[in-house]
């Protein structure tokens, strides 16, 4: 089954430009290993700014013609062959290789009952990439955001706010999101998630917590 739920197009666009930071560019990848959707709109992406670089006049040009050149950058890239890469034979999509050889070799560390952690990777403005674990019917304390949060389900599904999420899925949070993932029974839950600010909890024992976990 094809993913139903997608990165932000902004993030799709940065990772297209190549501006994403190491730990939302691994999410992306991983997720645009699985999706051909999103494969089709970077490379769309990439061939506009390649087209745009091409067409970079010496002096400055026209509204008009700068119109122009849109449409036709435009049409130039709707031409441009679409990759369709196979899908991955693993939950261990290519692009976490380069990380982990497969998850029983993880360094798994304790968040809790039923939850644990491996951090990735990580960026100079304290963006962070890591595994989560999550038992059959765990769920994360209830939080909300001091920034961007995304997730990436590689095995197992879990809900949100009354949504379900399974492999190759993406949930996008931000300062106005507060939800409570919740591990669906059955199968242990295995996420990637990226977040660039701490998590903001909802109750007093994950508000403790939080300076020895640091999520």
């Amino acid at each position: 089954m094809s993913p139903q739920h997608h990165p932000a197009e902004e993030f799709l666009l940065q990772y297209a430009s190549g501006a994403a930071t190491e730990p939302f560019a691994l999410l992306v990848a991983a997720h645009l290993a699985e999706c051909a959707e999103c494969r089709a709109t970077v490379a769309q992406a990439e061939a506009i700014g390649g087209a745009l670089l091409d067409d970079l006049a010496p002096e400055t040009a026209s509204a008009a013609a700068l119109d122009g050149d849109v449409e036709r950058i435009l049409a130039r890239a709707a031409r441009q062959p679409q990759a369709d890469l196979p899908p991955p034979d693993s939950a261990l999509a290519a692009p976490l290789r380069a990380y982990l050889s497969d998850f029983d070799s993880v360094a798994w560390r304790s968040l809790g009952p039923g939850i644990q952690h491996c951090v990735l990777a990580q960026d100079p403005h304290g963006a962070v990439a890591r595994l989560l674990r999550i038992a059959p019917g765990r769920g994360v304390f209830a939080h909300s955001h001091g920034g961007n949060e995304m997730t990436l389900v590689l095995a197992g599904s879990y809900r949100s706010g009354g949504t379900q999420f399974r492999p190759g899925d993406v949930e996008c949070a931000d300062e106005e999101t507060t939800h409570r993932p919740v591990a669906d029974p059955g199968e242990t839950c295995i996420c990637l998630a990226v977040t660039d600010a701490p998590l903001r909890f909802r109750n007093l024992l994950g508000r403790l917590m939080q300076p020895f976990i640091r999520i």
